[in-house]
């Protein structure tokens, strides 16, 4: 996405405009900046299942999200510090897969929740075993506090009921009732790591309390939480971690819109999320024998994950911070200064503010969990953070794509002609009359990146009888009528 002029080489490369050609084909996921771990276990999904790995990619990340938020936290630049909590949503027609990609990724997950349901279950008899004992000697030191009154006793009384067994608490980590009590419940028996999670998520966004989804958006942030009732124990969460995986129809997701969604910009529960659109539907799968070989690597390491994570050892919720480096907390800086020049207007965030604001926090926790996925030790490189900023900036080309603005005529007007001095530019400099579409993609700074405003201004042009657009072949050409 090329914001404006001035801007880094590095931004304008990874902000690549998300059409190619006159019919404005949507740009690929870059699968290729995903963990190798990561991008494996795609790859094998695909041919096991032919279900799109655009959605694949998705899935995996709040797979990677939930599998470390217990563990890590991220500081871009001291005194900074995130979760490695991501929020993520996909929309897409019935057939493209949904409950597959999320069966298949989080399995390891699922798997290691019931293990997490096993162990549960014997403390609970192991407690149930215990508080019968401890109900007989206290019923004992009653009768004796009763009958004597004697200060011994009376102390032992006192010392019995400080040392009642404590029931165990009920792990899980996936959760799919979005109600305010039945996530509450959740993180206050496990404030580690809990991903509302959802193959078919219209039940969730037009629930009830997602109105006003308060505590999706403090859980993004990590905020404390707060629920204080009358009659029964007060409920403070501080550092749970709670993200959201939902993939949803588009036709429900288009009705939650004008119904519930309407206050998911307001209170800024779109900024924070990634959206993906997926259009690919399942294809049949690959002919080759299925196996699971990249499958299990994924598997395995997110097991050794959990495992540190639900550790009997480790009983806090403390997490490693992982520190940028010098250069990637400079560049870091810098796509913050560049994404605030691109809220300007005719720029592309001018109608996204809230979204610029979130995006390089998303960068950096991004950048976080490509390198736990790459295994790496140390700081997180200027590399590793190269690669979260164009997974980023694929997804904003995508929440655009998804939530175009309207603009009113005057706007239009603007954008129209800055596209048109560009063509002009362009003709002139290479000496001749017209320029392939593409070249504008490429090299326009400050072009509307939308499809609906790149369309409307380049169909404004048309109507004003300043362009004609033509192919040759496969080539697109856009050719101003008049020359200076």
């Amino acid at each position: 996405m090329k914001i404006n002029n001035g801007y880094s080489n590095e931004l304008q490369h990874n902000f690549q405009p998300l059409l190619q050609g006159y019919e404005m084909e949507k740009k690929k996921f870059p699968l290729q900046q995903l963990p190798l771990i990561a991008s494996d276990a795609i790859d094998e999904a695909h041919q096991n299942t032919g279900v799109s790995k655009e959605l694949f990619a998705l899935v995996i990340l709040a797979a990677m999200s939930t599998s470390a938020q217990g563990l890590y936290n991220v500081s871009p630049t001291p005194g900074f510090t995130r979760p490695t909590t991501i929020h993520t949503t996909g929309i897409g027609e019935s057939g493209i897969g949904k409950t597959t990609a999320i069966d298949i990724l989080f399995k390891p997950i699922f798997e290691y929740e019931q293990e997490l349901d096993k162990k549960y279950q014997k403390e609970k008899e192991e407690y149930n075993a215990n508080l019968a004992v401890w109900d007989a000697i206290n019923k004992n030191l009653k009768k004796t506090v009763t009958q004597t009154g004697d200060e011994k006793t009376t102390n032992q009384f006192k010392e019995h009921q400080q040392n009642k067994p404590k029931p165990p608490r009920k792990k899980s980590i996936t959760a799919s009732d979005y109600s305010n009590a039945g996530l509450i419940k959740e993180l206050n028996n496990n404030p580690k790591t809990v991903t509302l999670i959802s193959a078919e998520a219209n039940e969730i966004f037009n629930s009830k309390e997602f109105k006003n989804p308060t505590l999706l958006l403090k859980a993004w942030g990590s905020e404390n939480f707060r629920k204080t009732r009358h009659n029964i124990e007060n409920i403070s969460l501080n550092e749970y971690r709670l993200s959201l995986t939902a993939l949803i129809n588009k036709t429900q997701y288009d009705q939650f819109r004008s119904g519930n969604g309407k206050n998911s910009k307001e209170v800024g529960l779109d900024a924070r999320i990634l959206f993906m659109e997926v259009t690919e539907r399942k294809k049949s799968p690959s002919t080759a024998k299925y196996k699971e070989e990249k499958l299990n690597t994924f598997y395995s390491f997110t097991n050794k994950l959990l495992d540190k994570t639900f550790n009997d050892n480790n009983n806090t919720s403390e997490r490693k911070c992982l520190n940028f480096s010098k250069n990637a907390s400079e560049r870091w800086h810098q796509i913050i200064d560049e994404v605030n020049r691109a809220c300007e207007p005719g720029d592309y965030f001018e109608h996204h503010h809230e979204y610029a604001a979130k995006l390089p926090d998303n960068i950096a926790r991004i950048a976080a969990l490509l390198h736990i996925f790459d295994q790496c030790t140390g700081e997180i490189s200027l590399r590793t953070l190269d690669r979260a900023e164009q997974i980023c900036s694929w997804f904003a080309d995508e929440f655009i794509g998804i939530f175009p603005q309207q603009h009113d005529h005057t706007a239009l007007q603007k954008q129209a002609e800055k596209l048109l001095n560009f063509i002009i530019s362009e003709c002139q400099k290479l000496g001749k009359n017209d320029i392939p579409f593409n070249r504008i993609l490429q090299y326009g700074r400050g072009m509307p990146r939308g499809k609906i405003e790149r369309n409307k201004a380049a169909e404004y042009l048309k109507q004003q009888g300043l362009v004609h657009q033509y192919k040759i072949g496969k080539t697109a050409y856009i050719t101003p009528y008049v020359l200076p």
